[in-house]
């Protein structure tokens, strides 16, 4: 039976800084539903989830710098259905390896998440989210997944300084009103496309897009008059397989509708270096490719 941990403090470990810090001694399974836990060890759970994600209240999940690890098989933090009044969530400094998805959100959660200079690495999916929460990604690494890195459908997210790299499909896939902020992160050697948005206005500033299989950034949208709703700034793609930086939908546009931003880099890509989205081979030389197929 699953233990159910909600608590402000538990057994107190001095940190490495001299001061008093809670450590939990937490199981694989165990369900997390309020209050603040430290982890005090690595957590190696070879069947199953590593711990589930239940915020009845508020909840703060300091991994203490430690790994949660998996065999294969279920969700190293699984997110579940909150009872009321439910509170945010925030993970912190860690790793998470070796599951089925690094960690998946689902059930109705409409509350805050945060997940905080953390490594998913080495899982089927790093990090999955399909549901209303308001979710954070920051400062973390998520490489070298078996299929995406970030993949989320109706869940409100933002990556802010991120690497996504080397994961088998793409670094991140994003639809139907869901990545809104996308800052300063690295989408690097990934098997398929860097960022690949369908229908999810986004500001996507201060990127850098590099040596993916298929395009750096590609988003799709039902119509051209979506397009000045982007803000598309100061990103750099270059070396990748299919292409840079593509906006794109179903049918012509024509030059007047361009997504806001300049100072966006592209070279070296393979089919083209930038479709509709302002660009120039270097920064500070960015005009509207005219010759942009905005209709592929």
């Amino acid at each position: 039976m699953r233990r159910v941990l909600a608590l402000a403090t538990a057994v107190v470990a001095l940190s490495l800084t001299g001061s008093a810090s809670a450590a939990t001694a937490v199981r694989c399974g165990d369900v997390i539903s309020g209050g603040t836990v430290v982890l005090d060890r690595d957590l190696a759970c070879p069947a199953g989830d590593g711990l589930v994600v239940r915020p009845d209240q508020d909840v703060t999940l300091d991994l203490g710098g430690h790994a949660i690890s998996g065999g294969g098989t279920g969700d190293g933090l699984r997110f579940v259905t909150a009872g009321a009044p439910g509170g945010d969530v925030v993970v912190r400094d860690g790793a998470i390896r070796g599951f089925e998805q690094g960690v998946a959100i689902g059930g109705i959660l409409v509350h805050a998440i945060d997940l905080q200079d953390l490594n998913i690495r080495a899982n089927g999916t790093g990090v999955s989210c399909f549901t209303g929460a308001h979710l954070t990604i920051s400062d973390s690494v998520v490489a070298a997944n078996a299929g995406h890195g970030f993949v989320n459908s109706r869940c409100q997210s933002k990556l802010i300084g991120d690497q996504l790299r080397a994961n088998g499909w793409s670094g991140a896939v994003s639809s139907q009103d869901s990545l809104r902020v996308v800052r300063d992160s690295v989408f690097a050697n990934n098997g398929s496309n860097g960022l690949a948005i369908d229908f999810s206005v986004a500001s996507i500033t201060g990127n850098r897009f590099t040596g993916n299989g298929g395009a750096g950034l590609t988003i799709f949208e039902a119509g051209c008059s979506w397009f000045p709703s982007y803000e598309i700034a100061d990103n750099v793609a270059d070396d990748n397989a299919h292409g840079g930086l593509a906006l794109r939908t179903g049918m012509p546009c024509d030059a007047t509708f361009v997504p806001a931003g300049a100072g966006n880099a592209a070279k070296h890509n393979g089919d083209f270096q930038c479709l509709v989205v302002v660009c120039a081979a270097n920064r500070g030389l960015a005009a509207v490719d005219a010759t942009a197929d905005v209709g592929i």
